[in-house]
């Protein structure tokens, strides 16, 4: 090469450490925004199309990109590292052009104020750092012009940071997509007060994360304070997860259906858990929308109530992975505002954003949106953290990738969605891990040679398919012994199939002024993280949890992403806040860090983390009603929380002389499509024994509810109640309204019912009807559902 050329990528590369590591947020930033023009701009393609791939080159062709960028830096020459600068600076240019258009096309003088407020407390914030030394407190003030040179040094990275923190103002106050800003401020002094005491505490916290290890230092006063200061964010945290207003049923707190709401959401995995129970079986006769184990955890628990048992299991569930976000958040030590910081950020993520932000009901208005679906997601990271912190040395060479195999396929089994969401972050951790212990050691003091390096990778990574091979193994045997013959394995993917690739939910495309600028900030703070370590030479025992907080973050997205929908978004909070925490409290091996300075990463993310505080606390109103639940606690019967059954159609039931005990299908054709909800509770014969309400529904079909199948395709109904119908022999009653025709709305439940059943008599009054069906001559189910017609003996 040329020695002016040389020269000039050299002086390319000295730009790039003079603009510091902000330049490589930037940088990321623009090779997303790359990414998705260019997927954008692909002629022919619709709206799901377009959001797949998107999704799909985030997670593959993004992090190939950034990780070989990464080892470029550390390997390249001056000429490699000069190329680089000029790829860096040019990525960061598209960056700033993209959120110059955007401030542009969307100005707000509150948010520009807002950012500007936010860097020069963050800028002060950072400016004060505390070390103690022989129990003395030294405060060192960083001052700003010590002298031109160090001035210089610090202006750019200033700049570009000032730059990061205003950009994300405009995108965080996206979340807040049901009105303005300036609206929810207007409502009183309040919001205002939430507002700037939120966007201080996460400043100062954040400015003071991976301080040195002895400012850590806490006295002996303070630490029995805190000790006594955790047990009680220990218990607030448990009675907040067993919030729950209503399933339906009458209350004070009740808003805009949200208890009918919770009530259809619930049934969808109390139902199957209930067939279960009737001796139905999964992955066969049993349709079920959430899953495998995450279905047969409910049926098995030792309560008399289907509902109380996914109550119960919602709740654990929920206090576990909250206690895990408060642990993570108290182990950084940010100083004396730490315990407010993490129980606040805890209750903001855990609670009040998952479910319906703007109500503020908390996540049991979607569980399967919560710690329901992502627990082993939250269970494998704390082993990556494990791996990260300890010595694999005795027991845990083997143990800790035992305990981390045995995880990832408890949660491949829990659910399709948490095998998708578990693997993209298991995998990479644990070639890391093998990797790790792949090079370990020695021979006769001599390094280890390359071919003895890659037979002990090689053996690590066969455990993988070896772990598959054994789950589906047991599964099979028990079906085998139970059922009399295996599982019919595709049918654990035909909800995944009906909700993406057969296209039967169809959402509208993402805007360019909404909320999903909000997720690129976060997982490019997270690229931006997880690259930093690489490009510095973190070890493979920090690199594992990196890895798997980058996949964590990335699968759990794909909902939101592909689903549109804002609520989601927030539903992802505790998963993107855990995945911070455990960035955050990783140790660094960044000893060149200008003095001072915040990680651009970390800027970032809080004014993300501020309007979520601020839509958490900042609405008294919705707050209100948490009080009450606090001090109710644990609920013992969440039966009397349901809706009790129309009195037309328990009059209907009472004429037929039906129970509680006989075999009922409930339609509930009420409304239309969608709208399909579960059987109310009977009404007690005795109204002053309200404790012992308890829904009871025993069913002669798997359509409990109904709700079930209309995500499906049209021959899966068949499908199932063949199998159901073969299994059970039993026939029941039909409960249809006659608001709507049955027939016309649930053609394919017909088609099917037709095939096993037939109608012997009915019971019918204004406003229902009732019809007994009883079993055709005994039916084979199909073995699977490419059969064209029921085999009939």
């Amino acid at each position: 090469m040329p020695r002016k050329a040389s020269r000039g990528l050299v002086g390319w590369s000295r730009m790039l450490a003079w603009l510091g590591d902000e330049v490589r947020l930037l940088s990321i930033a623009g090779l997303a925004l790359l990414v998705i023009g260019g997927v954008i701009a692909q002629p022919g393609w619709d709206g799901n199309q377009t959001k797949i791939a998107i999704q799909i080159l985030m997670g593959s062709l993004f992090p190939i990109v950034l990780l070989l960028g990464a080892g470029v830096r550390r390997r390249a020459g001056p000429v490699g590292q000069g190329v680089r600068g000029v790829v860096l600076i040019a990525l960061a240019m598209v960056a700033v052009g993209g959120i110059g258009w955007f401030l542009v096309l969307h100005f707000d003088p509150t948010l520009l104020a807002l950012g500007l407020l936010n860097a020069a407390l963050l800028a002060l914030a950072s400016a004060v750092q505390v070390r103690t030394e022989e129990r003395r407190v030294v405060w060192e003030w960083c001052v700003w012009l010590p002298s031109a040179r160090k001035f210089w040094l610090r202006l750019p990275g200033g700049l570009v940071r000032a730059v990061v923190v205003v950009a994300s103002w405009f995108f965080a106050a996206r979340l807040l997509y049901w009105g303005s800003l300036q609206e929810f401020l207007a409502v009183s002094l309040y919001p205002k007060l939430v507002l700037m005491g939120a966007m201080v505490l996460l400043s100062l916290n954040l400015a003071n994360v991976g301080r040195p290890r002895g400012a850590r230092a806490i006295r002996p006063r303070r630490r029995r304070w805190a000790r006594w200061a955790d047990l009680a964010a220990l218990v607030l945290i448990v009675l907040a997860s067993f919030r729950v207003d209503s399933l339906g049923g009458a209350s004070a707190y009740d808003v805009d259906g949200i208890g009918l709401l919770r009530f259809a959401h619930w049934a969808a995995a109390v139902g199957p858990a209930e067939l279960v129970r009737q001796g139905g079986w999964l992955l066969w006769d049993v349709p079920s929308t959430y899953g495998f184990l995450s279905v047969l955890l409910v049926a098995w628990m030792p309560v008399a109530s289907p509902w109380q048992a996914y109550y119960l299991v919602h709740a654990m569930l929920t206090a576990a992975t909250a206690v895990m976000l408060y642990g993570l958040l108290r182990s950084l030590r940010t100083g004396s505002t730490n315990y407010p910081f993490a129980l606040l950020t805890t209750l903001m993520a855990a609670f009040l954003m998952p479910g319906i932000a703007f109500y503020l009901t908390g996540p049991s208005v979607h569980p399967p949106l919560s710690a329901y679906r992502y627990v082993w997601c939250y269970a494998l990271l704390g082993v990556l953290v494990w791996e990260s912190r300890a010595e694999v040395t005795g027991w845990r060479w083997w143990g800790i990738p035992a305990v981390g195999q045995l995880t990832w396929m408890l949660g491949v089994l829990w659910a399709p969605e948490s095998a998708f969401y578990c693997s993209v972050m298991w995998l990479p951790g644990f070639a890391v891990m093998a990797w790790r212990r792949a090079v370990a050691g020695s021979s006769n003091g001599k390094p280890l040679r390359g071919s003895v390096i890659a037979l002990r990778l090689i053996g690590w990574l066969l455990t993988v398919p070896l772990v598959v091979s054994a789950a589906v193994g047991i599964v099979s045997l028990w079906y085998q012994v139970g059922l009399g013959h295996l599982p019919d394995w595709p049918r654990f993917l035909d909800y995944v199939m009906a909700f993406t690739v057969d296209g039967v939910v169809m959402d509208d495309p993402h805007r360019l002024d909404g909320p999903i600028w909000v997720m690129l900030v976060l997982f490019c703070a997270i690229s931006a993280t997880v690259v930093a370590r690489v490009g510095r030479g973190a070890s493979c025992a920090t690199m594992a949890p990196a890895l798997g907080v980058w996949g964590m973050v990335w699968g759990a997205s794909s909902y939101y992403v592909i689903r549109v929908n804002p609520l989601f978004l927030h539903c992802l909070v505790p998963i993107v806040c855990v995945g911070l925490a455990v960035l955050w409290g990783l140790p660094s091996r960044d000893r060149g860090r200008r003095r001072g300075a915040v990680d651009p990463a970390r800027a970032s993310v809080i004014p993300v983390l501020t309007m979520l505080m601020l839509i958490g606390f900042g609405n008294a109103e919705c707050l209100r009603p948490w009080g009450p639940a606090l001090r109710r606690g644990y609920i013992a019967s969440v039966d009397r929380l349901m809706p009790t059954m129309n009195p037309d159609l328990a009059q209907l039931l009472a004429r037929a002389n039906l129970g509680p005990d006989d075999p009922i299908t409930y339609l509930d054709n009420r409304n239309g499509p969608w709208e399909f909800g579960p059987l109310g509770v009977w009404p007690p014969a005795d109204r002053t024994r309200l404790s012992e309400i308890r829904w009871r529904n025993r069913s002669w079909t798997p359509a409990l509810p109904v709700l079930n199948f209309s995500p499906l395709a049209n021959d899966r109904p068949a499908l199932y109640m063949e199998r159901f119908a073969r299994r059970s022999q039993l026939g029941g009653w039909l409960i249809e309204s006659k608001k709507t025709d049955a027939r016309q709305l649930l053609p394919w439940f017909y088609q099917a019912l037709d095939q096993t059943h037939v109608a012997t008599d009915r019971v019918e009054n204004e406003f229902w009807r009732l019809v007994r069906y009883e079993p055709r001559e005994p039916i084979v189910a199909r073995p699977d559902a490419t059969a064209s017609a029921p085999v009939r003996r």
